[in-house]
């Protein structure tokens, strides 16, 4: 039963991740990525989603063997969320798709990136935390 919910809010989590990274990053679609000429942003950014969501179901899964509070798991996964979003995934694409091409710093990179990630985010947190309230509700009705 929680091994469900642990893969029903892994499913969430890479729909949001994917749509948060494409809204905040999808004008660098088109350039050259510098770490790999030959990639499409698309796999790259499923590649992404993939490595950022796979610990989430081991959280998810911990916290609900050891009975621990709901919410503490919603504010460990969203702060992890917004780490990956912000720093691996959006700086990751800037980085390689704009930055290595020409003279960006790093508070350069980080301003930028921001600027461009912040409504994103903030969205995909807003549904994240409507979402989970959902599948909670429907679990605990469900199987208790």
């Amino acid at each position: 039963m929680n091994i469900i919910k642990s893969i029903v809010i892994c499913i969430l989590c890479f729909v949001l991740t994917i749509f948060q990274a494409y809204c905040a990053m999808g004008e660098y679609s088109s350039n050259i990525s510098s770490a790999c000429i030959d990639c499409s942003f698309h796999v790259e950014l499923i590649i992404q989603a993939l490595i950022t969501v796979a610990p989430i179901f081991f959280i998810q899964v911990i916290f609900d063997r050891i009975k621990w509070s709901k919410w503490f798991s919603l504010i460990v996964i969203l702060v992890y969320l917004i780490i990956m979003w912000f720093k691996y995934i959006n700086v990751g694409i800037f980085e390689t798709r704009e930055a290595d091409w020409s003279t960006f710093s790093e508070n350069e990179i980080n301003i930028e990136v921001l600027s461009k990630s912040t409504m994103p985010i903030i969205i995909c947190i807003s549904l994240y935390i409507i979402f989970f309230v959902l599948i909670n509700k429907k679990f605990t009705k469900n199987f208790k």
